[in-house]
């Protein structure tokens, strides 16, 4: 299926099968060749059709692959908005209002256990120069999600 999106990133179906999060670069960005990683891309909630229900999140850096909370209510990831820091984030599914969890740039992909707690990844660049993140899992518990 053909998507209105320059390019895309990671989709993550909702518990309930009826939603998928995306991250994408809006369609008529331009660049070319490895200029195109440098894009900022957005948060995108789509219908099980690939058609746009709500853009979330504006201009990010960068997002790695959503993690759905067992309810439906929040988005676990990676992300680096332009004006903030980057690290593991809580995205609200209704508002869109992002809940900085952990600051750092290792951070990889996400798991929910409960409602209240998650696993990450962690260290994820820590080979690359620059590196400094040993690799590894990190557990870490939520407060009370409103």
């Amino acid at each position: 299926m053909a998507l209105p999106f320059s390019r895309v990133g990671y989709p993550s179906w909702s518990p309930n099968g009826r939603t998928v999060a995306l991250d994408a670069v809006p369609a008529g960005s331009k660049a070319s060749g490895a200029a195109r990683e440098d894009l900022h891309r957005n948060l995108y909630l789509l219908d099980r059709n690939g058609h746009v229900r709500r853009l979330l999140v504006r201009d990010l850096v960068d997002a790695g692959l959503s993690a759905w909370s067992p309810d439906g209510r929040w988005l676990a990831l990676a992300l680096h908005p332009a004006d903030a820091d980057a690290g593991l984030y809580l995205v609200n599914v209704a508002s869109g209002a992002i809940h900085l969890v952990l600051r750092g740039d290792g951070f990889g992909s996400t798991t929910w256990i409960t409602n209240r707690e998650l696993v990450a990844s962690v260290g994820v660049f820590s080979n690359l120069p620059g590196g400094h993140e040993q690799a590894g899992l990190k557990r870490v518990w939520l407060p009370q999600l409103g």
